[in-house]
């Protein structure tokens, strides 16, 4: 065979792009070339095939050998590509079609291959298996992939994902189907019910002397040839450290509780925190340094209940396209990480691009990263305008389409904003402690540097007080063990009401109440005529904008539901969500969040 054809897949932004990978051999003097738009990175992949063919026991052929990437008009980058153009290059090659395995030929067609090679046959992780592998599964298709991205493949549980550590290891695996007259698209009975991978192990899999001859006779048809590379499956629904995955339900349950830092004195910002948690609304806090404003606001995303297998599978497929530094921290692996709903706290000398996304290569950006989580945004005063403008439409779409001359996509911004800064530019205009030194003229041109606009999307404004000597040194106290178990079960009871909460929202409406339309308050907070005036009366007192009312309706909406859960049963059914009632004190709380100095 002169062509052969191996399916691939290519990232873009957070989307998994089918690439061919198409080799044909003919003759002439010795050479390698790839075309299809490669970049720098896919062009170094003819010297990490050759070297990998050749340390895996395999012949390189000497001819003139042509790699086509198609479509030829997408951009490709980076290594993935390299498995496929092995691949594809032994079968053009007729290294896999002797009379006794010709059938490794045929396995091999549609199998779709990511994965990068390093010079001793190995293969290293690659981003964006998540795509890959959702990618195959729309396609009915088998797929490769390297074993180091197990972590992925089990959060996706496709049952014809496999992942494999090195050529060798493939060949052997593949070899051993055909001698069993089974294929690659029958899954592999050591898997379970697809939730488990079979995954190389990388201590057999090594390129030495003896898996070459091995790997020789296997290709020959020798059946003693195997391979232990591709045997073992975990245990379904267990990660290694304890997580508890349900593939059928809706809920991923941590078998340990997050912990919560101790948090002494702010009632009032500790109330703001979790109203803001339950109705997943943008809170803004101001005060002087050390009152507490970060403790609280990193505090958020542990309030919040566990992520739905859903909203998992959409992190851990965003977190799975994150490549170079933006990786860093984002490791696949069945943590606490996707437990927890993601935190996501960029320094306030963050550019545009790596806020929003986009870049030559349509790399998603932080609040794409906080996606279902908190995007936590502190000294928010010293990042730049520009910067921050630049949330305003995603902050009420829960998109983020970008559009450049060479592409244009668009990525997922469903977030939650906390937001910290000071009063002033020495920090105590609001301290009685300390004297503020700033004049009146630095104090506005301070807070005018966030916008108007920006400020009217925060649902809560509050004030964090600086803490006083003797709150301050009982934060250092030790505690005994009974204290920490009933300030632990404090958090705890805090962390169900919410959940709770959030549950009866979507019950009753579908949506959180920070995303109910306009059209969908009047009825959700029961306005009468006479409550009408009222409110109307309250919003021209405060001076508010149309959306600022909007949100004052949703905030209350929020404030009503999480108080009704202090008289509901601990089962949490002991009345019904659509009867709980909106009252004048829920409405004037939330107005009172809209009082601000800023």
């Amino acid at each position: 065979m002169q062509v052969a054809s191996i399916p691939s897949r290519a990232l873009f932004g957070i989307e998994a792009v089918e690439v061919n990978v198409e080799a044909h051999l003919s003759s002439g003097l010795p050479s390698f070339a790839i075309v299809g738009l490669p970049e720098t990175a896919v062009k170094e992949s003819k010297e990490r095939v050759r070297s990998a063919l050749i340390n895996s026991g395999l012949s390189f052929p000497m001819e003139r050998i042509t790699v086509n990437l198609a479509p030829a008009d997408l951009p490709k980058a980076g290594g993935r590509y390299d498995l496929a153009i092995a691949v594809a290059i032994l079968i053009a090659s007729d290294q896999l079609s002797s009379s006794e395995s010709g059938q490794l030929v045929e396995l091999f067609k549609g199998c779709e291959m990511v994965g990068e090679l390093a010079l001793g046959g190995e293969l290293r992780p690659v981003p964006g298996v998540v795509q890959a592998v959702f990618a195959a599964q729309n396609a009915a298709r088998p797929i490769i992939v390297p074993a180091a991205n197990h972590a992925e493949l089990r959060i996706v549980g496709y049952p014809l994902a496999r992942g494999v550590a090195s050529l060798t290891a493939l060949l052997s695996f593949v070899t051993q189907l055909a001698h069993t007259h089974r294929t690659l698209r029958e899954p592999d009975s050591s898997a379970g019910q697809g939730s488990s991978i079979p995954i190389g192990e990388h201590a057999a899999d090594q390129p030495n002397e003896r898996s070459r001859g091995t790997l020789k006779g296997a290709l020959k048809g020798n059946s003693k040839g195997t391979s232990k590379g591709t045997t073992k499956g975990t245990t379904k629904g267990t990660s290694q450290k304890g997580e508890e995955l349900s593939s059928n339900g809706d809920t991923i349950f941590a078998t340990q509780e997050p912990k919560f830092p101790p948090i002494r004195g702010q009632a009032r910002a500790l109330r703001a925190l979790e109203i803001a948690a339950a109705g997943g609304h943008n809170l803004l806090m101001l005060g002087p340094p050390g009152s507490g404003k970060t403790l609280l606001a990193t505090t958020l995303n542990k309030l919040l209940p566990n992520m739905s297998r859903k909203e998992t599978l959409e992190v851990a497929s965003i977190r799975s396209a994150a490549v170079g530094s933006l990786a860093q921290g984002l490791a696949l692996d069945l943590s606490s990480a996707y437990i927890e709903r993601p935190l996501r706290a960029p320094h306030h000398s963050a550019t545009t691009p790596s806020l929003v996304g986009g870049g030559s290569d349509a790399t998603p950006g932080e609040i794409t990263l906080a996606h279902r989580g908190v995007l936590f945004l502190d000294e928010l005063a010293e990042f730049k305008a520009t910067v921050l403008d630049a949330l305003r439409e995603p902050l009420e779409a829960r998109v983020i389409t970008i559009s450049r001359a060479r592409y244009r996509v668009q990525f997922p911004a469903n977030f939650q904003l906390v937001a910290a800064m000071n009063p002033c530019p020495c920090g105590y205009a609001s301290d009685p402690q300390r004297e503020c030194r700033c004049t009146p003229d630095r104090i506005r041109n301070y807070l005018g540097k966030v916008s108007g606009p920006l400020l009217d999307r925060f649902d809560q404004v509050i004030e964090v007080p600086a803490l006083s000597h003797a709150e301050l040194l009982a934060v250092g106290r030790v505690q005994s063990a009974e204290q920490e178990e009933a300030e632990a079960r404090v958090w705890q009871q805090r962390r169900t009401r919410i959940a709770r909460c959030r549950r009866r929202q979507i019950e009753r409406q579908g949506v959180l109440n920070c995303e109910l339309s306009a059209a969908e308050l009047e009825e959700a907070c029961g306005l009468s005529d006479a409550r009408k005036r009222k409110l109307a009366a309250l919003f021209e007192q405060l001076k508010v904008s149309a959306r600022g009312a909007h949100r004052v309706l949703r905030l209350a909406r929020t404030i009503a539901d999480y108080d009704a859960e202090n008289f509901a049963g601990s089962d949490g059914g002991s009345f019904c969500a659509s009867k709980i009632d909106v009252e004048d004190a829920h409405f004037l709380e939330a107005a009172s969040y809209r009082k601000r100095s800023c």
